[in-house]
């Protein structure tokens, strides 16, 4: 006989798997890592560049230079250069973009990217390394969430 906490565990983790290079900007773990997908930031960040986000800088602490992770429009979040903060909103501009982004609030703000792996440190594999450290921090998500959901059966089976 199948054991459905098994199938539960495994669907899980099944999903976790398939959805991790979007999950993984938005589980609550301080750091995070991305990979350029446009050329929106050239020269300065190149198509398939690595980056590492702070997600402890306080959306408040944001100075203008900055560049910053968010949720925009897109299934996949934004990493734009900040050029006007105020105390409710960052208004961002890609270095390459003639115009600059919608303003976006404290919601939407992912953390600020801290360090840039250039692609050509690692050749044509800089983009599969970063889908990699992508995976990896959702998959230790994933595991902790298994983790958790065990214990609090086994605490369930022992109340009853």
């Amino acid at each position: 006989m199948v054991n459905i906490y098994q199938i539960s565990a495994g669907t899980l983790l099944f999903v976790a798997v398939l959805f991790l290079p979007q999950l993984a900007y938005y589980a609550p773990l301080p750091f995070t890592s991305g990979v350029m997908a446009t050329e929106s930031m050239t020269p300065a960040i190149k198509v398939h560049d690595l980056m590492y986000v702070d997600r402890t800088v306080d959306f408040s602490d944001v100075v203008v230079g900055d560049v910053v992770m968010f949720r925009g429009s897109s299934v996949y979040p934004i990493s734009h250069r900040v050029i006007a903060p105020d105390d409710f909103t960052i208004t961002t501009k890609g270095d390459a973009n003639l115009y600059d982004d919608t303003p976006i609030t404290k919601d939407s703000y992912l953390g600020v990217v801290i360090s840039v792996i250039p692609t050509h440190v690692f050749g044509p594999v800089g983009f599969v390394m970063g889908a990699m450290l992508s995976i990896s921090s959702l998959l230790f998500c994933g595991v902790f969430t298994i983790i958790i959901f065990r214990i609090y059966r086994r605490k369930q089976s022992h109340v009853s």
